[in-house]
């Protein structure tokens, strides 16, 4: 769902899941049978309303589909089509979290003893199941959640207060292993920043551009290594020096110039979606009309799109079989019958 901060334009909107004149769409609809049935129907039915894709991760929408997108994507520029999502940083600032940490206070907690690193996820995921493996080989690593754990209280993403419990579990730690499911540029999520919120040291790995948003000093980004091996060896530096730590540890989130980027993506954010819903609905269209956006939809909405992998098997075979057994003569009119050529 996309954030609307506009209570008055909030209290406008109704919610009609029958004859809906805004549209909603999230990545689902391409992974979820029920889902993308739900968008073909739509498309289908309701030719004129207004088609928002909002993703949560980290995939490009079609704008043959959509009118509009927020996306994380930020390279992806169409008019006042497209917005970016602002990084989960954001939705922090806001909330009750754990302020930065002095010196003292971090010095106290290296004395208490605390563990050496966590992994919190729920789904199986490359690299960093490969990472996890790597770095258990230099000292144990604890997995609280219920992907590959090997504690007795996992943190689940259908918690109520996730959030909070695995900011909780992952202050008791030096290190947190923070990686994404996906490397695309743009596509922060809260995994690093619980992490700093724990008030440990995040090793990153995901959005190439993550240092646009994070403080550099804060965390090891495994982009700045050539390998998980030379990761490792950092991660073994700074966990025998407690002063190099505890240099990591008390660093800021973020600097002042990412904090204000954040505040003009959201600010942007604000307006690109007030526009949507502001104008004349009539004049809200943005996807292409005509013959061949027609025969777009018409493809993925219908039969032809859902067997369209077959019908690229079929031409195959069929081509094959006339080179072996039709006429080289008959074969070019019979081709140009069967529209194959």
């Amino acid at each position: 769902m996309m954030y609307l901060r506009d209570k008055e334009l909030t209290d406008r909107l109704v919610i009609d899941n029958e004859n809906p004149d805004y549209i909603i769409v999230s990545e689902t609809c391409f992974s979820h049978l029920e889902d993308s049935l739900r968008l073909k129907d739509y498309l289908r039915r309701r030719k004129d309303s207004i088609f928002i894709f909002r993703c949560h991760e980290c995939i490009d929408p079609d704008l043959n589909l959509f009118d509009y997108a927020l996306v994380w994507n930020s390279d992806l520029v169409c008019g006042d089509r497209v917005a970016h999502i602002v990084p989960y940083i954001s939705v922090s600032r806001e909330g009750t979290v754990i302020s930065d940490i002095t010196r003292e206070e971090a010095r106290r907690k290296l004395d208490s003893n605390p563990g050496f690193c966590n992994f919190v996820y729920s789904h199986q995921s490359e690299p960093r199941d490969t990472f996890f493996r790597l770095l258990s080989q230099y000292k144990r690593v604890d997995s609280l959640g219920p992907h590959m754990n090997n504690s007795d209280a996992p943190v689940s993403r259908d918690a109520e207060d996730w959030y909070a419990l695995s900011i909780k579990m992952k202050s008791g730690y030096k290190f947190s292993i923070a990686m994404e499911n996906s490397s695309y540029k743009g596509y922060t999520t809260e995994k690093i920043v619980s992490s700093l919120q724990a008030h440990t040291v995040p090793i990153y790995w995901g959005d190439p551009a993550v240092t646009d948003f994070i403080n550099p000093k804060a965390f090891i980004n495994c982009n700045d290594y050539p390998s998980f091996d030379a990761v490792i060896e950092r991660v073994k530096e700074i966990d025998n020096d407690d002063e190099l730590w505890l240099d990591m540890v008390t660093q800021p989130m973020q600097t002042e110039e990412q904090h204000d980027k954040i505040l003009r993506m959201r600010d942007e954010n604000d307006a690109f979606i007030r526009n949507i819903f502001t104008q004349d609905i009539k004049k809200a269209k943005r996807r292409p009309v005509g013959i061949w956006p027609d025969t777009f939809i018409n493809n993925f909405t219908g039969v032809l799109g859902t067997l369209h992998p077959f019908r690229i098997k079929a031409k195959r075979a069929i081509r094959k079989a006339l080179r072996r057994f039709v006429p080289v003569k008959s074969r070019s009119a019979l081709k140009k019958f069967l529209h194959m050529s």
